[in-house]
């Protein structure tokens, strides 16, 4: 059983495994690997992500507004 979440955007493919805390990114043909903080996981119904991590390769801004306890993605 593969446990594998992709996300496609703008020609921008990123490929998740679910415990594992490498992400590949392939973009115009290329394929880099990053080594997350966090792997993704599955917690009851739910799959959770590493957000800011899968935000900043798809061109994201991403801020952490400490005050409000928000993640801003622009």
């Amino acid at each position: 059983e593969v446990r594998m979440v992709v996300i496609q955007r703008e020609g921008v493919t990123i490929e998740l495994m679910i415990d594992s805390p490498i992400m590949n990114v392939t973009s115009n043909k290329i394929t880099n690997q990053i080594i997350l903080d966090v792997s993704p996981q599955l917690m009851g119904n739910r799959t959770m992500l590493p957000i800011r991590a899968i935000a900043e390769q798809l061109k994201y801004q991403v801020e952490w507004d400490q005050i409000s306890n928000l993640v801003k993605i622009y």
